[in-house]
């Protein structure tokens, strides 16, 4: 019996129906401190047997007069469910609210990566001198032309865009990976959705940008390179392009240099 009484104490206390814990062998406490534990209760039957004795603890509901009996169970507390962080006043500047669908077929697409293509090509030379053994952004490039030759969006094509993505993120350069991530997203244009949101147009427009942000840094920050190369993408985008982007919101600037090169392209194609 005294080794019963030990293991009870060792057992611990007990929190019942998300109250106090109690210790073993005391009264339970409410809440409001009063030291009543109104119906419910806890029971402790200790068993004798041959060669050993075992504690049997029956944590019961509070009975209420209109309830269903009391069950051999322990209520939990439900769990407070968290905040996405995106509120109201969030959702309302959000770009992605409700977007409204735009035309965009796979001939749309493979017309914009044509031309995504050829803009990212003129900054691939950066990239590899600075990483010469590294293929996945010239691997890409050439992915995203296979698709514009009548090809299809295919678990490969996604995987080399990704790929080229890792090498610009690898890369311990900043021109190189301004490179490499125009490569990336000349094999992500074929995954453009047709949503009417500035974040889809990105995907055609940023390999020109990026591939004009390179070529600006690595002419020390010249601003007048990456202008001359967005006025290059304005003039070799071929008109279909020009209508495609004008189905998309317009760019406005967000007072980042990277920012206004995208806003320089959007107007440029728009006229």
């Amino acid at each position: 019996m005294r080794w019963a009484a030990q293991r009870a104490r060792r057992i611990g206390d007990i929190t019942v129906l998300g109250q106090p814990a109690v210790p073993m062998g005391s009264q339970p406490v409410e809440p409001d401190g009063s030291g009543s534990c109104g119906r419910s209760s806890t029971r402790v039957h200790r068993c004798r047997r041959s060669c050993s004795e075992r504690v049997r603890l029956l944590v019961h509901k509070p009975h209420h007069s209109h309830s269903t009996p009391p069950r051999d169970t322990v209520e939990v507390e439900p769990r407070p469910r968290h905040s996405s962080g995106l509120g109201a006043e969030n959702l309302a500047s959000r770009d992605d609210l409700e977007p409204n669908e735009v035309a965009l077929s796979d001939e749309d697409r493979r017309l914009v990566t044509q031309w995504a293509a050829e803009c990212a090509e003129r900054g691939l030379s950066l990239f590899e001198a600075k990483a010469p053994f590294d293929t996945r952004p010239r691997a890409a490039i050439e992915a995203a032309r296979v698709f514009a030759l009548k090809g299809t969006r295919t678990a490969r094509l996604r995987s080399l865009a990704w790929a080229a993505f890792a090498a610009a993120h690898e890369v311990d350069d900043q021109v190189a990976s301004a490179a490499a991530r125009a490569a990336n997203l000349a094999a992500a244009a074929p995954f453009t959705h047709a949503v009417g949101t500035t974040h889809q147009s990105g995907h055609l427009l940023g390999p020109a940008v990026h591939q004009a942000q390179a070529r600006e840094l690595a002419a020390g920050n010249d601003s007048h390179i990456g202008d001359a190369e967005v006025r290059w993408a304005i003039e070799h985008a071929p008109p279909a392009v020009h209508e495609i982007v004008r189905r998309f919101p317009p760019y406005r600037p967000d007072g980042t240099r990277l920012g206004e090169l995208f806003y320089q392209l959007d107007a440029g194609l728009r006229r």
